[in-house]
């Protein structure tokens, strides 16, 4: 849960509006909804970088690098998205 102090927003998750309610006390409030449609397929490409970088891994030595050059990898492979109608592309 974020709560903003200057525009008096609170941005939860919606299984915590009983947060809204019960711990803060606020009775009137309102439900915006976002990200509601489903974003596609995910499909598994390897990229032959893969490793298990969890805390152990990424305390070693070089492991940071190994770890930036595997994210690179998956951006540089990633199918980019389609422009929304109207906005103006970066290739021209």
């Amino acid at each position: 849960m974020k709560v903003e102090k200057d525009s008096g927003s609170i941005l939860v998750y919606s299984h915590d509006s009983f947060k809204v309610k019960e711990i803060f006390g606020i009775k009137d409030f309102k439900i915006i909804e976002a990200e509601t449609n489903h974003r596609g397929t995910i499909t598994k490409k390897r990229t032959n970088l893969e490793k298990e970088f969890d805390y152990i891994n990424l305390s070693q030595k070089g492991s940071r690098e190994k770890y930036l050059k595997a994210l690179s990898k998956c951006v540089e492979l990633a199918e980019k998205p389609e422009s929304p109608i109207g906005a103006k592309s970066e290739r021209g």
